[in-house]
């Protein structure tokens, strides 16, 4: 295979990661906006502490998951 055509290759790989990445990146948007809404609704409580806290904890790790499979 020419030079060219594995940089083709290459270059489509990471497009397709990306497309995935993006993909991802909305659900987590999606999840997010429930979320803020559902923590709207509940106002104050302890429970709406807790689920930030796990929220942040989830996001952080899908982004570093997602960081670190590019990255490869």
């Amino acid at each position: 295979m020419s030079d060219i055509d594995e940089k083709s290759v290459m270059l489509g790989q990471h497009e397709a990661r990306l497309d995935s990445v993006e993909a991802t990146l909305n659900e987590i948007r999606g999840d997010v906006k429930r979320l803020v809404e559902y923590m709207d609704r509940a106002k104050g409580s302890w429970k709406t502490l807790v689920a930030i806290g796990g929220i942040t904890t989830a996001v952080v790790e899908g982004v570093h998951q997602l960081v670190g499979w590019l990255h490869k």
